[in-house]
This record gives structure tokens, C-alpha cells and sequence, in this order.
């Protein structure tokens, strides 16, 4: 892995844990994870930079979830996009990301881990208004808090390797039952293999 070099005057936040991070090192004092790609705080949320889209995304969900302002911030690579990072409240690893998106479709994207779902309004016909969008990842986030979708690493099949993938309760204990599971978490840690392990 190429070396690393944080400039000491800005703050930064594990890519993996998003603890803060202030140091040199290639690894992060929180979780141990190796920096593949340190995220830089914003320490000031500038709503005026973000695209219009964006804006709207963020706007409209602040003005539904109060309680999430805190937790958003501009995107790492591109400022005009909004990223809002909400924390589990069983794990300092594990987190719902809300992002935006443009391109030939403007998109709400939902990470839960390193699974994600992509809501998209399609152009030129915006057949999906932007509360349409908000709608749909409310549902997705919601059936996670309500822990109907569980992040589980799987075995692999023959050399692949273990996969990331969300999985219902009952899929979750149906791969239990056949020895498929690495390990799996849940929003409120309800679900998790090995047990004690969060």
C-alpha cells in the first residue's frame, strides 16, 4: 500500500471506523484498520456549496430528520455533494450513509455497510420526484433501524472470496443453520454472529 502522509493542521476521519483521526501513521489508533483512503472533516457543513440537487436532498431531509444535521457533511471527493453519516448506536464501526449523486440520473444512495442501494430520479422524464426518492430511502433506512435487513459477510463459493451482503432475519437464520455466516450485525445488535461480537 502506498504510504500516507496527513497534513497535521487538518483533521481527518477513519475510512473504516470514521473515529478521528490526527496522525501520520498508515493506522488508524481506533480500530487498527490501514488507511486505504482517510476522509477529510469538513468542520464547517457550507449548505452554498452543494449543487442544487443536493441542497434539495438536503434540505428536505433535515427538515424530516433534525436529529441527522450533525452528522452531515460535504462528500470526500466532491464538495458539492452532500454525505450524511449516521451512527449505529451498538457499534463505533458500523454506520448509514445517505449520499447524492448526478450524472444522467440524480440519485440518493444508501450504504449500510459495504452494501448499498442506489434510489435514482430518472432523466429527462423525472419519472421519480426528489420526495419520491426521500420516501424510498426513508423505507430502506427504516426496515434497517427496525433490523429486517442485517449486513452479513457470507462464506464463498469454492475460491471466491466472502461477500458483504444484506440479509433478511430469516435468511440470516437459514444461513446460520448451514454454516454460511462469517460474521453479521444488526442496527441495535439483535443480530449478531459470531454472539458478543460487536
Amino acid at each position: 500500500m502506498d504510504e500516507i502522509t496527513l497534513n497535521e493542521s487538518e483533521e481527518y476521519i477513519c475510512s473504516d471506523c470514521r473515529k478521528e483521526v490526527k496522525t501520520k501513521d498508515n493506522i488508524c489508533p481506533h480500530c487498527g484498520a490501514p488507511f486505504d483512503k482517510p476522509i477529510k472533516i469538513t468542520k464547517d457543513f457550507e449548505l452554498n456549496k452543494l449543487n442544487d440537487f443536493s441542497k434539495e436532498v438536503y434540505n428536505k431531509i433535515i427538515s424530516r430528520h433534525p436529529e441527522w444535521k450533525s452528522y452531515a457533511t460535504h462528500d470526500e471527493e466532491l464538495l458539492e455533494f452532500v454525505a450524511i453519516y449516521i451512527p449505529s448506536p451498538v457499534s463505533n464501526n458500523l454506520f448509514i450513509d445517505i449520499l447524492t449523486m448526478e450524472g444522467e440520473e440524480d440519485e440518493i444512495t444508501i450504504h449500510f455497510g459495504p452494501p448499498h442501494i442506489h434510489v435514482p430520479m430518472y432523466k429527462p422524464f423525472k419519472r421519480h420526484t426528489i420526495d419520491n426518492q426521500i420516501e424510498d430511502a426513508e423505507e430502506i433506512i427504516q426496515k434497517i433501524f427496525n433490523e429486517e435487513i442485517i449486513l452479513a459477510r457470507t462464506r464463498p463459493w469454492f475460491f471466491r472470496n466472502p461477500t458483504f451482503s444484506w440479509l433478511s432475519p430469516d435468511k440470516y437464520n437459514s444461513f446460520i443453520e448451514k454454516n454460511k455466516l462469517y460474521n453479521a450485525i444488526s442496527w441495535n445488535g439483535l443480530f449478531v454472529y459470531p454472539e458478543n461480537e460487536i
